[in-house]
């Protein structure tokens, strides 16, 4: 009488193959976790431009000053505001401001900025950086690393 052989994996190349799968996978996640870290830093950065440039610009047209606020408090965030206008943008994980108080900017009802320094860090980088608003008109800034 002829018998079939049982043809299946046994436990060890099961193991072995379920081993490399979940390796690969763990060696894939990580670099997308920062990738998604970076491009929410890149997006926090465009909004916030386009956020300075529309609080200006309303300020401007309303005849009315502005406020550009920045909250240490969790969660971070910076509020726009002008009259009954209020847009709020969080900060990203990945940044977090130096300063331990409220910090108000303002902007006024013809477009210009006092200066002023904003001092932040990023987790991400770990890179210290400085907003400065520069006097004049049109809410102007730039970031500087330290």
């Amino acid at each position: 009488m002829i018998t079939k052989k049982n043809r299946a994996f046994t436990l060890i190349e099961t193991s072995l193959v379920l081993l490399i799968v979940s390796v690969t996978l763990l060696l894939g996640v990580f670099p997308v976790k920062k990738t998604m870290a970076k491009n929410q830093e890149k997006m926090f950065y465009q909004s916030f431009r386009n956020d300075v440039t529309y609080i200006t610009s309303v300020a401007i047209k309303a005849n009315r000053p502005s406020w550009i606020t920045f909250k240490p408090s969790k969660p971070q965030q910076v509020i726009f505001t002008c009259g009954h206008i209020e847009k709020r943008l969080p900060l990203p994980k990945t940044l977090v401001l130096d300063e331990n108080y409220t910090v108000d900017c303002y902007v006024s009802n013809k477009g210009s900025v006092p200066p002023m320094t904003i001092r932040y860090h990023s987790l991400l980088t770990h890179h210290n950086y400085r907003l400065v608003f520069q006097l004049g008109f049109g809410a102007q800034y730039r970031i500087y690393e330290d």
